[in-house]
């Protein structure tokens, strides 16, 4: 019985262990300015909506994050403080579209929109790899 117990103790241990380590925090932050930033609108339409981008961010379960900074468009209190809030945890620089890759150990920006959507799942692939091998 005791033995029985025991394993079932590992076996639960270690089905946690993995989950834990299947879903750790991805996440791609994007900072734009969504009613007057052309670039931010460019990237958008031609990585974000990209059917290759979009599987590639389901696939390694990145959850994308929008941080808008529009001009015309009125946002909510809390949503501007909550903006503002993650602007200042990545040492925003009001460039835009400014990409930044949270893997929950490092941070990596990323400036140069004028990229294929190839390239772009390219450095991303690179960014996990590089948490993975640590």
């Amino acid at each position: 019985m005791y033995k029985i117990t025991f394993c079932l103790v590992l076996i639960i241990g270690f089905l946690f262990e993995t989950k834990s380590q299947d879903t750790q925090s991805l996440k791609l932050i994007i900072f734009e300015g969504s009613d007057w930033c052309a670039s931010c609108r460019k990237f958008e339409k031609q990585i974000l909506r990209d059917s290759t981008v979009i599987d590639f961010l389901k696939e390694k379960h990145i959850e994308l994050v929008k941080v808008d900074f529009p001009q015309r468009k009125k946002l909510s209190l809390e949503k501007e403080n909550e903006n503002k809030l993650i602007a200042e945890k990545y040492n925003f620089k009001g460039v835009f579209p400014t990409i930044v890759f949270d893997n929950s150990e490092n941070a990596y920006i990323l400036y140069n929109n004028n990229i294929t959507p190839e390239k772009f799942i390219d450095w991303l692939d690179v960014k996990i790899s590089k948490n993975e091998d640590d």
